[in-house]
């Protein structure tokens, strides 16, 4: 608004006069509220640099520092005396001081750009003196013209519409690259009737190739990419089947038809021909330009099934020097055929398309192993852990959880510090120098419990020999060491009953003795042989019975 008014009206300023001290202006009524206007917006400016400047770190910070020093003496300058003075004291005699602190903006912008790399001069450079030397190689054979031509044009034309043609033929020049873009998509969209974006598609596409991992989610992002970038009929995904059962070759994976009453077909497994004809080329086969050949034997037949199903494309997914599926495309909506810049993009999806899917397919396997080998190890009754050449746990099982106390999302993908000292010294140890360790037994709390185990680890190495991490496998010992004690007290109980067993025959014996003179007693108590055998015996007996007592109490 002010420019406006300054060009058009006399508000801002009224007059400008050229005197031998220099340029002198006379200023207009609106002349204070355009200086307010401007000193607003200069410290506003500041106050932004400056709130960007506290927040950097590093290498911005250093790079918005010279930009703040150029912009605050260049811009001091410029308004004291450009702005301020003249406001003041109504002299402009010093405006001619203004526009040389520009040079202080400049020499601190450029110490930026060389000293921090403020910007990529290499790019600028590039790119400014590819346009210039292409104005200039384009230039030359109009000057070669307009040099053979000049004498003719100087009879015919006046000096300024011989500069004002000059000019036009630089415009011209300069106005080539801009138009160019604009003229080509307004071309393709009237050649090709339907406009695609081909490098946006091909980066939407990249991006998404290259982060999806699962085959359930990519499949249909690459089927819909291909439909909506042709506007054909329709598109299918065949894949390797990867199976042994008998017949399974390459099977529809994905299908999508644009319109019911359409007559692109997608059977359950791709025909044979066609994936012959993709392994032994490994290129794609465009219906088209089969049908302009001379076709016999395997073409003929090849040409047939693609008019069959209505294929108007088939592009090879391959990995590895591998054909590993493909994509087939109905023929396009419109009617057209599939021009160059179609089969460019096309192709070059599906060579991307053939890794993404190759690297999805060998993600599920390895989720699928992953899952196979937890399920094995959350069955084992000892503890396993696993951890990684950094030291983080990959693997943590159930048991591990019950004999350390340590939940499973507590442990994984944490540091091993975070498991109990005698099993993580352990891993640490094997990480570190490769060799595996055996402790036979050590003690381990859960908690509220300590139980005795036996912990052994061991290295993971990849193919090269290098350590990728460690194992470790821990039993709790407390079941041995209850069926030794039960094992123990089993010997002491038979211990026990053989000594019962003996001691009741050593007492038995004496007893015996003693009965038997006891019973004859009553009829030969009148004799005194037999009365002084009968005391002799029952006395050693008795005796007998008494060592066998005392021996049994030193046990």
């Amino acid at each position: 608004m002010f420019a406006t008014l300054s060009l058009t009206t006399r508000l801002i300023v009224r007059d400008a006069t050229l005197t031998p001290s220099g340029p002198t202006r006379e200023t207009g009524p609106l002349y204070p509220l355009f200086a307010a206007y401007f000193l607003v917006a200069w410290f506003t400016a500041l106050a932004v640099f400056i709130s960007k400047w506290t927040r950097a770190r590093g290498l911005a910070r250093a790079q918005l520092q010279y930009l703040a020093l150029g912009f605050v003496v260049g811009g001091c300058g410029a308004i004291i005396s450009n702005l301020v003075l003249p406001l003041f004291t109504g002299n402009a005699a010093y405006t001619w001081i203004g526009p040389h602190f520009a040079l202080v903006l400049v020499a601190m912008v450029a110490h930026a750009i060389i000293r921090h790399r403020l910007m990529d001069v290499r790019l600028v450079i590039h790119r400014g003196l590819t346009f210039a030397l292409a104005l200039v190689v384009s230039l030359i054979p109009v000057g070669g013209l307009l040099a053979l031509a000049w004498p003719k044009l100087s009879d015919h034309l006046a000096p300024d519409d011989l500069v004002a043609l000059i000019l036009a033929v630089v415009v011209v020049s300069l106005l080539i690259p801009l138009t160019r873009d604009a003229a080509g998509r307004l071309l393709d969209r009237y050649v090709y009737r339907t406009h695609v974006n081909y490098q946006r598609t091909l980066r939407e596409a990249s991006e998404a190739l290259t982060r999806v991992l699962d085959l359930k989610m990519l499949l249909p992002f690459l089927n819909h990419t291909v439909v909506t970038s042709t506007n054909s009929e329709g598109a299918a995904v065949y894949l390797e089947a990867g199976t042994l059962e008998p017949g399974s070759g390459v099977r529809r994976a994905i299908a999508e038809r644009r319109h019911a009453q359409s007559h692109f077909d997608t059977p359950d497994e791709a025909p044979i021909e066609v994936i012959t004809a993709l392994t032994e080329t490994q290129d794609l086969l465009l219906t088209d330009e089969i049908a302009g050949e001379q076709l016999s034997g395997d073409r003929e037949r090849l040409y047939s099934v693609l008019e069959r199903l209505n294929w108007a494309l088939v592009l090879p997914l391959a990995s590895a020097n591998k054909v590993i599926g493909a994509i087939v495309v109905g023929p396009k909506l419109s009617g057209d055929p599939f021009y160059p810049q179609d089969l460019d993009l096309l192709m070059t999806l599906a060579n991307q398309a053939g890794v993404a899917v190759k690297n999805a397919q060998l993600y599920a396997q390895v989720v699928l192993a992953n899952e196979h080998l937890n399920n094995i190890v959350s069955t084992i009754e000892s503890g396993v852990v696993a951890v990684d050449a950094t030291g983080q746990v990959t693997l943590f099982n159930r048991a591990a959880e019950q004999l350390t106390g340590i939940p499973a999302d507590r442990a994984r993908h944490h540091p091993v510090s975070v498991l109990p000292a005698c099993v993580g010294a352990m891993l640490t140890e094997t990480v570190v120098d490769g060799s595996a360790r055996t402790q036979p037994e050590v003690e381990l709390s859960d908690g509220s419990t300590t139980h005795p185990i036996i912990c052994t680890t061991s290295p993971l190495h990849d193919q090269a020999g290098a350590v990728l991490g460690a194992v470790a496998v821990f039993s709790d010992l407390t079941p041995l060491k209850e069926l030794e004690v039960e094992r123990r007290r089993a010997e002491r109980l038979a211990y026990f009953e053989m000594l019962a067993a003996g001691i009741a025959h050593e007492i038995k014996n004496p007893l015996v003795s003693i009965k038997t003179f006891a019973q004859l007693l009553p009829r030969r108590r009148t004799d005194e042989r037999f009365i002084e055998n009968f005391g002799r015996t029952v006395t050693h007996e008795i005796a007998r019975m008494e060592r066998l007592l005392d021996r049994l109490r030193t046990l």
